[in-house]
């Protein structure tokens, strides 16, 4: 070659004579495994009179002239080089010809040019898919078969390619190949393209359903290593399919990905790992992983796997993180220890602070996790992600810490409350919804109320207008919290909570109901917001509350009529009638809240009918012969405001009023012989 005997070989392949033109292309066939003589002959447009010589009929030509073709087509630097239809058709049909030597080069060519961008679509046009699948059968010549299969594992590797194969009756092919014939290379190569094609979602459920599944589960367990590696990888691309993980689960499958771990071999233990990381995305995965002892080899290559294989492992252990029932398995072999140096490697930080989130679930690790400062300050930055998955993951792992009160503050301090603020405007209700949960937590602080009030008073305003009943709740709940605080009352009446909140007080869900009722009644502690509450009708709404029957919400209801009761100086018929139900109630403290309401009102009125209407005297003369403790004086202090009217002494005698009043003085304490005495 550098002495240039390749350009008077070139010129002898244009000889006439059989002899000269075998004997050029020999040499050329040697001398064309040195990549400098390769660039040699494209420069001396070789190609050109090598073609020709593929259809020769004189003895040895053919073969000689693929062969030369086969050593050329490694060199992709000169990929424009076989861009010539010419060429593939040429080899295509000495491909399959008789002669297996000659077929076998041809195929050889065919399958180096399959692997360029710029080839391979001439490659698929004019050999055509049925004519390969033919050779592929052909059980005559093995090596032929084997690069066969390889032409159509590279042609694979492009999407339109492989939907081709696919509609073209591909999978019948490899699975007829796959059981005619137990040779390794053969095996290899239908691995190889199987893998190849299962890279197109469509082609799942179609494997799934054939018998190359068997074929795959014996190669996990191959004595090849190629095998192993190839089957584990089309077992992860099956079982990233929700219809198909669980036939790639199935049959071994599950077991070769956890043996995979346990061996020497890097690239199969990361192979296993990315396939275990698919299959586990189901409960009863995760825990047949841990059954099997999965797990331990996963922390262990988490811990001491160079950094490919330790991102790997996380991806997996994530997964398992997201089922509670192995908790107590993952604990044993100190994952957060695992997880905390995880969060300090870039590269691995967002997978770890996955895991971490789920990990908050545990009762038994919440405490160790929010005792870390670190990891909390990792949590707050996730939640600032871009990413509505990553932000609602953890700002669910920080409300959960903020279910411990020992964590709230130090949320706080690591800016918590302007982080969600900042995050609420997302347009995910997911994170509204986790945001507004966070904040009703956070709010169980009574250090925090007051700063609450200040930063985040307009973010629960726009939760309790949300459509998503959940966040509506938590808002509720959250501003319920904060307003326990009567200091921070001159904040939320600048922000006009009263009337937002009021506008709850209809909802259909009964939780809201509650929520909201306890929002009033612990703002109605503030005299100065009775007036707005009166002004958006607040009573009706109040009144309406009846029809909820919920215990909770009618304790709540007769706390804020007797709060009301120092403001107002009468009640609807209809009021009148809920707090006579209220006084009824089986709830102690409601009927407490709901005497002390009818006493402030009967005192105030100065239209006193409507108690008599009702029946309210004869209804406190029975409070009153109950004798239930602190009832009784209200009952009488009741009966005291309205003895001044003749509506109750024209039948003082005859309603047994004036006995029941007389019956109850011999036990009656100081207060109560007071209220008698009036």
């Amino acid at each position: 070659g550098n002495l240039g005997g390749i350009y008077p070989l070139v010129l002898l392949l244009k000889s006439a004579d059989g002899s000269c033109q075998r004997n050029a292309c020999h040499a050329l066939s040697r001398l064309t495994t040195i990549e400098e003589n390769k660039l040699s002959l494209f420069l001396h447009h070789g190609i050109d009179h090598l073609i020709p010589l593929c259809a020769s009929e004189h003895d040895g030509v053919s073969v000689l002239a693929a062969m030369v073709f086969c050593n050329l087509s490694t060199c992709s630097s000169h990929e424009h080089e076989f861009v010539r239809e010419d060429l593939i058709r040429v080899l295509g049909h000495i491909a399959s010809g008789h002669c297996p030597a000659t077929s076998n080069y041809a195929i050889m060519s065919l399958c180096n040019l399959a692997s360029m961008c710029r080839v391979r679509d001439h490659v698929a046009a004019e050999v055509g898919l049925t004519g390969l699948f033919g050779l592929m059968k052909e059980e005559a010549n093995v090596e032929c078969r084997v690069y066969t299969t390889m032409l159509v594992c590279n042609l694979s590797s492009v999407e339109k390619h492989r939907s081709a194969i696919l509609t073209g009756g591909g999978l019948r092919c490899l699975e007829s190949v796959a059981a005619s014939v137990d040779d390794i290379n053969l095996h290899r190569a239908i691995l190889l393209t199987l893998y190849n094609i299962s890279a197109c979602g469509e082609s799942h459920a179609m494997i799934a359903q054939s018998s190359l599944m068997q074929f795959v589960g014996v190669a996990c367990q191959s004595r090849d290593l190629l095998c192993q590696r190839c089957a584990l990888m089309i077992l992860s691309n099956i079982a990233s399919s929700d219809e198909t993980r669980d036939v790639a689960t199935r049959g071994g499958g599950l077991q070769a990905a956890i043996i995979a771990l346990k061996g020497c071999d890097t690239p199969l233990k990361r192979f296993g790992l990315v396939c275990l990381a698919n299959m586990s995305n189901d409960t009863q995965t995760q825990s047949q992983i841990v059954v099997h002892g999965g797990h331990r080899s996963i922390i262990t290559l988490s811990r001491e796997g160079d950094m490919e294989t330790r991102e790997c492992a996380l991806l997996c252990l994530s997964n398992l993180c997201a089922n509670e029932t192995i908790y107590s398995s993952l604990i044993d072999q100190e994952v957060l220890n695992v997880l905390e140096r995880a969060c300090k490697e870039d590269n691995q930080r967002i997978t770890a602070l996955f895991a971490l989130a789920n990990l908050t679930s545990s009762d038994e690790l919440i405490h160790d996790i929010g005792a870390d400062e670190g990891m909390v300050v990792s949590l707050v930055d996730l939640a600032k992600s871009s990413d509505a998955h990553e932000q609602c993951l953890a700002i669910s792992a920080l409300r959960r810490l903020a279910s411990i009160a020992k964590n709230r503050e130090m949320l706080f301090h690591q800016g918590i409350l302007l982080t969600l603020t900042r995050m609420f405007n997302s347009k995910h209700e997911d994170v509204r919804r986790e945001i507004a949960s966070c904040l009703c937590a956070l709010s169980l602080s009574l250090r925090l109320r007051f700063n609450m009030a200040q930063i985040a008073t307009s973010m629960l305003m726009e939760s309790v207008k949300s459509n998503d009943s959940a966040t509506v709740r938590c808002g509720l709940g959250a501003i319920a919290n904060v307003a326990e605080d009567s200091g921070t009352h001159p904040i939320l009446i600048s922000a006009n909570v009263m009337e937002t909140v009021l506008h709850r007080l209809n909802h259909a869900e009964t939780a809201i109901k509650r929520e909201a009722i306890r929002a009033v009644s612990n703002l109605l502690s503030s005299t100065e917001l009775h007036a707005n509450f009166l002004r958006y009708d607040g009573l009706e709404s109040l009144i309406q509350l009846q029809t909820a029957s919920c215990e909770d919400c009618d304790c709540l209801a007769a706390l804020s009529f007797s709060k009301l009761s120092f403001s107002i100086s009468s009640l609807s018929d209809d009021g009148l009638r809920y707090v006579l139900t209220l006084i009824k109630s089986k709830e102690t403290i409601a009927r407490k809240y709901a005497a002390t309401a009818l006493r402030n009102l009967s005192a105030s009125s100065e239209e006193k009918d409507a108690f008599f209407k009702l029946g309210i005297p004869g209804l406190m003369t029975e409070v009153l012969s109950d004798k239930e403790k602190d009832l009784d004086v209200l009952a009488a202090a009741t009966l005291s405001s309205l003895s001044c009217s003749s509506r109750i002494t024209d039948r003082f005698l005859d309603s047994g009023i004036l006995h029941t009043v007389i019956r109850s003085i011999s036990n009656a304490t100081v207060e109560l012989k007071s209220q008698i005495a009036a």
